[in-house]
């Protein structure tokens, strides 16, 4: 089996749902990637199957596949526990954090404003996440870490495919994410929490928004 083929499909899917094309919730079948790749069932099969591991694709018994589609409950879920786990490890590490901490959490913050101001969404993820997986590698819990990473798997996806709506939210992302940091450094948690569930319910706000266009 060429592996090339596979990429093309996986790939070509990926990026018809990032750019919008394909909407959340869209049925495809095998048959329509067969014809518009040029490439044959079991190429198309291997690359739904990793589409589906990676969650921007879902598939139930005999039933078609579809683009992933995110209810408002599961969002609110997702974010919840995020939040949850992150509090958590803070509560366990608050009294811990040092100047090589609060260097690395305030570049990511550079780097998330540049990205963003340069259109590079990629990026601008990425230091999302680093600031906020860093709160989480503080706690030194690989338990803690594998719940944390699950979770953030399935944002990302969601973040992805919804991109072109959010937009206008990420933009007032950044002086809440400062906020945190200023309250990880006057080590007051209530401060950190009332932050980070400004930026949930931002989130949540531009999720509802979505569902109505």
């Amino acid at each position: 089996m060429p592996k090339s083929a596979i990429n093309r499909v996986y790939e070509g899917v990926k990026k018809d749902i990032i750019i919008n094309k394909l909407k959340p919730g869209t049925t495809i079948t095998e048959s329509s990637m067969c014809e518009k790749f040029k490439v044959g069932r079991s190429s198309v099969r291997n690359a739904f199957s990793a589409l589906i591991k990676d969650g921007y694709l879902e598939s139930e018994p005999n039933k078609s596949v579809r683009v992933a589609f995110f209810t408002l409950e599961q969002i609110r879920q997702l974010y919840s526990l995020r939040r949850t786990l992150e509090m958590y490890a803070l509560k366990q590490t608050i009294n811990f954090y040092n100047s090589e901490d609060f260097l690395f959490l305030e570049n990511s913050l550079v780097v998330q404003k540049k990205s963003f101001e340069e259109g590079d969404f990629n990026e601008y993820l990425e230091s999302i996440n680093d600031f906020r997986k860093y709160i989480i590698k503080k706690a030194n819990n690989p338990y803690l870490n594998v719940s944390y990473d699950y979770i953030m798997k399935k944002i990302s996806v969601y973040l992805t495919i919804y991109d072109n709506f959010l937009s206008v939210e990420t933009l007032k992302s950044l002086p809440n994410y400062k906020k945190t940091l200023e309250g990880i450094k006057n080590k007051d948690l209530d401060m950190i929490e009332h932050y980070l569930f400004k930026l949930e319910k931002g989130m949540l706000e531009a999720y509802s928004f979505t569902t109505l266009l």
